[in-house]
């Protein structure tokens, strides 16, 4: 019934900031659902930041952030490590800003965006991640991944048992990443059961307007893209403005 109350006296503005804490070997680490029956005024707006914090071994998700679709909300995860056991995920969040996260142990996925703009701000590390579909991180349901100028992604020893032991990219997801600058990505050791060693999935933008490529690997031919099926020793070359497209650098 929370829905019909009208709560006098709230603030338009709400800030909410959790620092210092741990959240360790718990059923569920730590979760944020803004629902738009809370929020359904235009002038009410909320600021949530995650600072310097531990999310450890808990048995259901580490961190669960459910926004909602909403533009009032603004979310700043910093300084915070997740560690195990199963995923983190971000839904529905037009807002969040990841600054200096470690992702680490992860037994289903380390990080999966779903339906989200996520902004990197300095480093962004995945290590020794374990998934189906993408190891390290999955971007998912049009999701977009901006990169500011001073981020800096690491992919180390990530493995997807089926496709992206990295990164895995859906086919409805057009950008996945975006960035004004070249920014610096590492990927290193990370293996995939069937394709997609460090990534999965296809990228619009030129890949050399978006990173500086560190020990980049495929799981297939090290000059050109191809369609390939598990089941076949087949590969189609990937065509585009008359052009084979290619693996940089």
């Amino acid at each position: 019934q929370f829905k019909n109350c009208d709560i006098k006296g709230v603030e338009s503005q709400s800030t909410i900031v959790i620092e210092d804490s741990q959240f360790n070997n718990n059923g569920k680490g730590l979760y944020f659902g803004i629902s738009r029956d809370y929020f359904h005024l235009s002038n009410h707006h909320i600021a949530i930041t995650v600072k310097s914090c531990s999310i450890r071994d808990n048995d259901e998700y580490g961190l669960f952030i459910y926004g909602g679709f909403l533009t009032s909300a603004n979310i700043s995860v910093i300084n915070t490590e997740l560690v195990g056991k199963w995923r983190n995920e971000i839904l529905e969040c037009l807002s969040i800003i990841l600054n200096n996260v470690t992702v680490t142990n992860s037994l289903s996925t380390g990080l999966v965006i779903l339906s989200s703009i996520v902004t990197v701000e300095n480093r962004l590390v995945f290590k020794n991640n374990t998934g189906v579909v993408g190891g390290g991180m999955a971007i998912n349901g049009s999701s977009v991944v901006a990169l500011l100028p001073s981020a800096n992604l690491e992919f180390i020893d990530n493995h997807a048992t089926y496709k992206g032991g990295g990164i895995y990219i859906d086919e409805r997801t057009k950008y996945g990443f975006l960035g004004e600058s070249p920014v610096p990505l590492t990927l290193k050791d990370n293996t995939a059961g069937v394709a997609g060693n460090d990534i999965y999935g296809k990228i619009y933008y030129d890949f050399r307007d978006l990173f500086y490529p560190i020990n980049p690997s495929t799981s297939s031919d090290a000059s050109a893209f191809a369609l390939c099926d598990p089941d076949s020793n087949e590969t189609t070359p990937i065509w585009y403005e008359n052009e084979q497209q290619s693996v940089f650098p």
